[in-house]
């Protein structure tokens, strides 16, 4: 795993560790890739496997509503 470091431009740095995908998305294998529970993991410095993850194709209103849910009391 690496690490990296950013600036919120007031000087305090965030650090964020780079993880990669479980699995890519291949909607025509039926396979929805983590690519958004993997970058919200590494934003917030958890586990990828931390992140909630739908194997169901979802419209975008009904991730942000899973996401919103999960992210809430983080």
């Amino acid at each position: 795993m690496y690490e990296y470091a950013i600036s919120d431009g007031e000087g305090t740095r965030t650090d964020l560790r780079r993880q990669l995908q479980s699995f890519p998305h291949r909607p025509d294998e039926g396979i929805q890739g983590d690519c958004y529970a993997t970058a919200i993991a590494c934003v917030l410095g958890r586990p990828r496997d931390d992140v909630p993850h739908s194997h169901e194709e979802l419209s975008s209103q009904e991730v942000n509503e899973q996401m919103d849910a999960w992210l809430g009391p983080q």
